[in-house]
């Protein structure tokens, strides 16, 4: 399913990718926010720039369309309901969102998000922060598995007749089914874990920050305060 969508990693050797994966979260969370201040001027303005940045760091422009696509109903429904400057502005929030998104997920791997919820939740988090970059890990690669064995469940169900019966007792044996299937899935990842000597105690992540880092969390800054002042 990886090449289907744009919201993949995609190993590289660009700007974004050699980025300390704590300054990508800042400038993500940054940038996202000015997204929702900006104009139709400003958002135009930021798709393109992220657009080239995207190229820079290996996501086409076919790609990052391909991401788009899902968010056209809504956008024709929006221009519907409340006009077509309010639409026109709503669609270019959005855009800059999902292409946004989209960059960020192709240039940031599970690791690096795993590793930045470690060291960020060190001083504040109840559980040790390392079994919480476990569950982010187990989260991540889950998320695949979950909707694969829903559609794998669903199509069974479609080939025996059952959507034609009581709707509660459809959903009741598709929730028993797809539990099932998962909670075996589970005992086999336990396994996997035990059988690989899984240890508590690892090594922490280490960062570096330097003057990529600083400059691109002051560009993110410089946008956001842009947005602020000339929305």
């Amino acid at each position: 399913m990886a090449h289907l969508t744009p919201f993949v990693y995609r190993p590289g050797s660009g700007f974004l990718h050699a980025l300390d994966p704590r300054a990508r979260f800042l400038a993500f969370a940054l940038l996202s926010a000015a997204c929702f201040l900006l104009g139709t001027i400003g958002n135009c303005l930021f798709i393109a720039a992220i657009l080239v940045l995207g190229r820079l760091s290996g996501l086409s422009a076919k790609d990052s369309v391909r991401g788009i696509l899902p968010l056209i109903p809504v956008i024709v429904v929006v221009i519907l309901f409340q006009g077509v400057s309010i639409g026109i502005l709503f669609c270019l929030k959005l855009c800059s969102i999902a292409l946004l998104t989209a960059l960020f997920m192709s240039t940031t791997s599970v690791t690096d998000i795993r590793n930045v919820v470690s060291w960020g939740s060190r001083p504040f988090s109840p559980i040790r922060a390392l079994d919480l970059d476990l569950l982010v890990a187990l989260l991540f690669s889950w998320l695949p598995i979950i909707f694969e064995r829903s559609e794998r469940v669903r199509a069974a169900q479609s080939a025996r007749c059952i959507e034609r019966r009581n709707p509660l007792r459809r959903a009741a044996v598709f929730t028993r089914v797809l539990l099932a299937s998962l909670l075996r899935s589970a005992g086999t990842t336990a396994s996997a874990l035990e059988s690989r000597a899984y240890c508590r105690d690892r090594t922490l992540p280490v960062f570096t920050w330097g003057l990529s880092e600083s400059i691109a969390l002051g560009a993110s800054l410089a946008v956001l305060s842009a947005a602020l002042v000339f929305p």
